[in-house]
């Protein structure tokens, strides 16, 4: 018999019956104290018989140690090891109505369209876990399919997907993993269009003031600034005038920094943004980067606040030219920067390489120095 040692483990309440039972037979045994529960006992003219009651004297009070207060009740007219088993049949006649209580309970679960995915998938594992304490043990399959049940109809589709495949595939890793791929895009669809939210940081302000970069006056963009269209139009080598919507319409090449292009980037966290105020480009999602050299330095946003780097390096996206075939365009020397959300095109940087950047009425392009277009943005209200 093991002298000197310790074990710990929760002590039997009204929800641990399961968990409980198992532990203190694994203590009994390694203390060799199991058989008194399972042996016949000797008489008491028997000469094993003095052996036995100090043994079972030992195992009795091993497992009266490990009660609850509450629980003690339950055993008060025991004499013996084998009587403190009275309070078995109370506990699994309890868990038969916690099992029943626990699997209404989550069949009724729901996700709904705006809830968070994670915390449901946690909820749904506590009620497995629980299942189990209460002596309901669940094979891979039934668990996978309360997950799919418990979806909106909007998950149909990939619930379909997941149906068709070999039923050794649908592990339970598996299919959260594909629930949260699937989530996590929605999650970026949602994301609004409007340019405010598309440019905001992670700052303190939490917001992007609307604030012209070229006379530095609040209330509209450089785009509408009539200071800025006045100098745009001077030297020009004609001397026409126009009307204030002709002289927008004529300033394609120098953009508001609020004009967003949305190229076809898979597992970027946000939007791509054309910044003429921008020297570098600047992205927060580490993914992008196919090489990337950390360092530490900082840059100044255009309200006069100075953001961290947190490193630098190169990375493609994946854009679509105006024939609707993807074409790969690779960036040099991008900023990292967490505290955004999405990324910074400069069109400074795109015009130093010999790229144009042209907007229209239902989109803009970029086009390199021989006048090819290599990536075309679809115009989305106010954004392209």
């Amino acid at each position: 018999m093991a002298n000197g040692l310790r074990f710990s483990f929760p002590k039997l309440n009204g929800s641990n019956w399961q968990t409980w039972k198992q532990l203190m037979q694994m203590l009994l045994e390694r203390e060799d104290l199991w058989d008194i529960l399972t042996k016949p006992k000797p008489e008491e003219g028997d000469p094993a018989y003095n052996d036995w009651k100090k043994i079972d004297r030992k195992a009795r009070s091993t497992i009266e140690l490990f009660l609850e207060v509450s629980q003690l009740p339950l055993i008060k007219k025991a004499t013996t090891a084998r009587d403190t088993s009275a309070f078995k049949g109370y506990h699994e006649k309890a868990t038969v109505s916690k099992r029943v209580l626990l699997l209404k309970r989550m069949c009724r679960m729901e996700l709904g369209e705006s809830d968070n995915l994670d915390k449901h998938l946690m909820e749904i594992e506590d009620f497995f876990d629980q299942l189990g304490d209460a002596g309901q043990d669940l094979d891979e399959p039934f668990k996978v399919a309360m997950i799919l049940a418990s979806l909106p109809d909007s998950y149909e589709s990939l619930i379909q997907a997941l149906k068709s495949r070999p039923e050794d595939d649908l592990t339970l890793d598996f299919v959260n993993s594909k629930l949260l791929d699937q989530h996590s895009k929605r999650v970026a669809k949602s994301v609004g269009s409007d340019t405010e939210k598309a440019m905001k940081s992670k700052a303190k302000s939490g917001k992007t003031k609307k604030t012209c970069f070229f006379c530095k006056k609040p209330g509209h963009f450089r785009k509408d600034c009539w200071k800025f269209l006045a100098k745009e139009n001077e030297g020009s080598s004609s001397k026409k005038k126009h009307d204030n919507k002709d002289t927008k319409t004529k300033a394609k090449h120098v953009q508001d920094s609020n004009e967003a292009l949305c190229f076809l980037v898979g597992g970027i966290n946000g939007d791509w943004i054309i910044d003429n105020g921008a020297t570098c480009y600047m992205t927060n999602d580490k993914h992008f980067f196919s090489s990337f050299t950390e360092s530490t330095s900082d840059v100044s946003l255009a309200d006069g606040k100075r953001i961290k780097v947190s490193g630098f390096g190169e990375g493609t996206l994946l854009g679509v030219n105006d024939n609707g075939k993807p074409v790969k365009i690779t960036l040099k020397d991008v900023l990292y920067i967490p505290e955004f959300e999405g990324g910074f095109l400069s069109v400074s940087q795109m015009a130093e390489k010999g790229f144009s950047v042209n907007f229209g009425k239902i989109g803009c392009r970029i086009q390199n120095a021989t006048g090819n277009v290599i990536a075309v943005g679809e115009k989305i209200g106010n954004l392209y």
